[in-house]
């Protein structure tokens, strides 16, 4: 009885381990070490990450993932979102503008199916190639929903992958270089992702993870 006892007692303190552990993984918030956050409107993060209207929580998984935590929230006083048809991204870019910057977006279509996606902003152009011709492999989703007027997206992405481009040389990206973040938001088309029609955010750090 005593070894059988023993044994339960172990299993449990096992699970409820590792359900801390997950659970630790799984909520990395504004203002913890290692955990980098890029908002709109401009300077929210600075003032207070609960007057973001759009935000993106971003922190390393592991050596080879990053964690990211994409969220917006309806029919607040500046931006005024409402998430029919409408997506929000945050992008990664080595120069610092929206060319060539690898994206992930998180959105609501037209059938109110929420999904995310990594998408291309094309060298040179301000123009996003969409998800439908991008490989999704490197990217990881963990959920994705719209609950009162809560639109968020967690998933997971590779620090190292490929974006393939028919028109040029393949783009690489590796985040654990210097990158800097780009948030922005916009409608959703034709279900295409269409030019943000709000002011988007680039960060003046660059980050590496």
């Amino acid at each position: 009885m005593y070894c059988i006892l023993t044994f339960i007692t172990i299993a449990i303190a096992a699970s409820l381990s590792y359900a801390t552990h997950t659970n630790r993984t799984e909520a990395h918030e504004c203002g913890q070490p290692d955990v980098v956050c890029h908002g709109l409107k401009k300077g929210c993060v600075a003032s207070d990450f609960h007057t973001c209207e759009v935000l993106a929580t971003i922190a390393s998984h592991d050596n080879d993932t990053l964690w990211i935590d994409l969220s917006a929230f309806a029919s607040k006083e500046n931006l005024q979102l409402n998430f029919t048809n409408r997506w929000i991204g945050v992008g990664f870019s080595l120069s610092g503008q929206m060319p060539n910057s690898a994206v992930v977006h998180c959105f609501n279509d037209e059938h109110n199916v929420v999904q995310a996606k990594l998408t291309f902003n094309v060298p040179n152009r301000h123009f996003n190639t969409g998800w439908k011709d991008i490989d999704q492999t490197p990217l990881q989703v963990d959920s994705a929903k719209l609950e009162n007027g809560h639109l968020q997206c967690i998933v997971r992405l590779k620090k190292h992958f490929t974006l393939k481009n028919p028109q040029k040389d393949d783009s690489v990206y590796d985040l654990v270089q210097d990158h800097h973040l780009i948030l922005a938001t916009g409608p959703l088309k034709d279900g295409s992702i269409s030019r943000h029609d709000k002011a988007p955010h680039i960060s003046e750090k660059a980050h590496k993870f």
